[in-house]
C-alpha cells in the first residue's frame, strides 16, 4: 500500500513540473528572412554584388576586346594573299597581342575567383552575426513571457521532411516574434524593401542577353 501511494505521489509530482512547462514554436528561417537587420544586411550585400558584376562586365569587354584583335592579327598572319613582311610583321604582332590577352584572361578569372569569395566571405560573415543577435533576442523573449523550450521548426531532415512533422501551430509565436523584434522600424522595412526589390530587378535586366532583352 505504502509503496502504491509513493509511486502516485512521483506521478504527482512528474505532472506538476510538465505542468509548469510553458511550450513555444519558432521558424527561424522566416523570424531571420523578416528580421529588419536582415534586410538592411541585403541591401549593403546587393550593392556589394552589383559593384562586383559591374567590374566584371567592364573587364569582361575588354577581354572581348582583345581576343578580337587577336583574331584579327593571327588572321593578317595566315592570309597568304599578303606580302611575305606583311605576315611576318602580322605574326610578330600577334605574338604580343595573344601574350597581352594571356595576361588580361588571367587578370580576369583572378578578379572573379577574389570577387566571389570576398562576396561568400561578406554574407557568411553577416548571417553569422544576425544569427547570434537573433539567438540572444529568443532567449530575452522567452524569458519575459515565461517559456521554457522553443523549438525551431525551419529546419529539415536528409529525408527533406522536417523535423518536426506535427506540433500544436497555436503556440508558434513566430509571427509575434517578428512583430516584437521589429517594433518601431515600420518605415525602415518599407523602405529597404523597395532598394533591395529594385536592386535585384536591375540585377535580373543586366543578366539578361541582349537578345532576351529585346522581347
Amino acid at each position: 500500500m505504502k509503496t502504491r501511494i509513493f509511486a502516485a505521489g512521483l506521478f504527482i509530482m512528474a505532472l506538476g513540473v510538465f505542468a509548469q512547462d510553458k511550450v513555444a514554436y519558432l521558424n527561424m528561417s522566416d523570424v531571420f528572412e523578416q528580421y529588419y537587420k536582415t534586410l538592411n544586411a541585403n541591401i549593403i550585400f546587393e550593392n556589394k554584388k552589383k559593384e562586383y558584376d559591374d567590374k566584371m562586365t567592364m573587364m569582361g569587354s575588354e577581354l572581348e576586346t582583345s581576343l578580337r584583335e587577336v583574331r584579327t592579327i593571327e588572321a593578317e598572319a595566315k592570309n597568304e594573299l599578303l606580302a611575305e613582311k606583311v605576315r611576318e610583321e602580322a605574326a610578330r604582332k600577334f605574338k604580343l597581342k595573344a601574350e597581352l590577352f594571356q595576361t588580361k584572361r588571367n587578370e580576369f578569372e583572378r578578379t572573379r575567383q577574389q570577387g566571389l569569395m570576398e562576396l561568400r566571405r561578406l554574407r557568411e560573415d553577416t548571417e553569422e552575426t544576425l544569427v547570434r543577435e537573433l539567438r540572444s533576442l529568443v532567449d530575452t523573449y522567452a524569458q519575459t513571457n515565461g517559456y521554457t523550450h522553443v523549438y525551431d521548426v525551419s529546419g529539415y531532415s536528409m529525408n527533406r521532411m522536417p523535423f518536426l512533422l506535427v506540433y500544436p501551430k497555436q503556440q508558434d509565436i513566430t509571427s509575434a516574434f517578428v512583430a516584437s523584434i521589429n517594433a518601431g522600424h515600420d518605415a525602415e522595412i518599407k523602405d529597404a524593401k523597395a532598394k533591395i526589390n529594385v536592386l535585384r530587378e536591375n540585377a535580373r535586366k543586366n543578366a539578361l542577353t541582349p537578345e532576351a532583352k529585346q522581347q
